[in-house]
C-alpha cells in the first residue's frame, strides 16, 4: 500500500498541543529509525496510518528506560511496559523501592531509572548529517523519526498554527517540509524546528522527481514499532542495579591533590512520585515558528517546487 489515502484526526492533535502547554533507540525496535543528529535535518512528517474513526494520530508517545550500569559498563535501552500501560515493570518497581528508602544515594539512582518520554513519527528525510558509521539518510525511504519533548512541542505547534499558515503539515498534497537544527551537547542540547523556505509542497511531486515509486512505500504501524522486553529480562536488569557505597571512593578523572578542596553543601533536591510516572516535561521557552532563512545542505534530490 502506498502513502495515499490516509486520514487526519484534528482533535487529537489539538488535544496534544493543549497537553504540551500544561506540562537512543531501544531493544526490540522493529523499524528503520532516524533521529536529529547535531547539525540540520530536513524531513517531511507523513500522515497517520489509522483512520480518524480509529483515533489515530501522526505521532505516538512512548516511554523508554535508558540505564547505564557503571559496574558492568553496559547500557540497557528498552520500552517501559508500565509507562505504555502494557504491564508491570521490574525497573520501575526497583526505582520505587530505592526512592522509598529515603537514602540520598538511592534516590539519585532511582531518578535515573525513570522512563523518558519520547515521540515517534513516520517521515521522509530529504537530507541530514551522517551517523557514526558514516551513513546519511536516504530520500525515498520511510523512516520512524524519534524526538524528545522539546522538538515534539514545536512540531505540534506548527501543525496547529493556522494563523501563521503552517497548520496541517502532514498533508500529502500541501504539507510542509521541516528543518530541524540541533545544537549544543548534553543538558545544553537545543532543537529548533522551522518550516522549510519552499513553503507548502506536494510530496508526490518530490518523490516523482527523485525517481521514487510511491506505491512501493510503506508506512510503519507506530503501535508496533517497539516490542517491550520480557518480564524476565526486566527483572534481570533490575537485579543488577546497585547503589554506590559511601565507603567506596569513586574513580576520578584527575590526579590527586595535596589538600582537599572545600566542599559546598548539597542543596536539597525535590523528587517526583514513582513508579512509571510520566517524566516531567521541561517548560523551556521555544521560539515562535518562523520560516527558516538559513542555508541548508542541498537535498539528495531536487528541492520540491513551490505550489502556485
Amino acid at each position: 500500500m502506498g502513502i495515499e489515502g490516509f486520514g487526519r484526526n484534528e482533535q487529537a492533535t489539538a488535544n496534544e498541543k493543549k497537553r504540551l502547554e500544561r506540562t537512543g533507540f531501544a531493544t526490540g525496535c522493529n523499524a528503520e529509525m532516524l533521529e536529529a543528529l547535531p547539525g540540520t535535518t530536513n524531513i517531511r512528517v507523513l500522515p497517520i496510518q489509522k483512520t480518524v474513526e480509529q483515533g489515530g494520530q501522526f505521532f505516538k508517545e512512548i516511554f523508554k528506560h535508558d540505564i547505564f550500569n557503571e559496574y558492568e559498563r553496559s547500557r540497557f535501552i528498552a520500552i517501559c511496559p508500565a509507562g505504555m500501560e502494557l504491564g508491570e515493570c521490574a525497573i520501575c518497581e526497583k526505582g520505587e523501592e530505592l526512592y522509598n528508602s529515603k537514602e540520598e544515594a538511592a534516590i539519585e539512582v532511582a531518578d535515573k531509572l525513570k522512563p523518558r518520554r519520547r515521540f515517534i513519527y513516520n517521515v521522509l528525510c530529504y537530507n541530514g548529517p551522517m551517523d557514526k558509521q558514516g551513513q546519511a539518510p536516504e530520500f525515498g525511504k520511510v523512516y520512524v523519526f524519534e524526538a524528545g519533548p522539546q522538538a515534539h512541542r514545536q512540531i505540534v505547534e506548527l501543525d496547529q498554527d493556522a494563523a501563521a499558515g503552517w497548520d496541517d503539515i502532514t498533508s500529502i498534497e500541501k504539507g510542509v517540509n521541516l528543518v530541524i537544527k540541533r545544537t549544543g551537547e548534553g543538558l545544553g542540547t537545543k532543537y529548533n524546528v522551522t518550516p522549510h523556505g519552499n513553503g507548502r509542497t506536494n510530496v508526490m511531486d518530490a518523490l516523482k522527481e527523485g525517481g521514487v515509486d510511491s506505491t512501493k512505500l510503506k508506512l510503519y504501524d507506530l503501535d508496533a514499532v517497539y516490542t517491550p522486553p520480557s518480564a524476565e529480562k526486566l527483572a534481570e536488569v533490575a537485579a543488577k542495579i546497585k547503589v554506590p557505597s559511601a565507603s567506596v571512593t569513586p574513580p576520578v578523572a584527575f590526579a590527586p591533590v595535596t589538600a582537599p578542596a572545600p566542599v559546598a553543601p548539597v542543596a536539597p533536591v525535590a523528587h517526583g512520585g514513582y513508579p512509571g510516572a510520566p517524566v516531567t516535561v521541561s517548560q523551556e521557552t521555544v521560539a515562535a515558528p518562523v520560516v527558516s532563512q538559513e542555508t541548508v545542505a542541498a537535498p539528495l534530490i531536487p528541492a520540491p517546487p513551490v505550489e502556485k
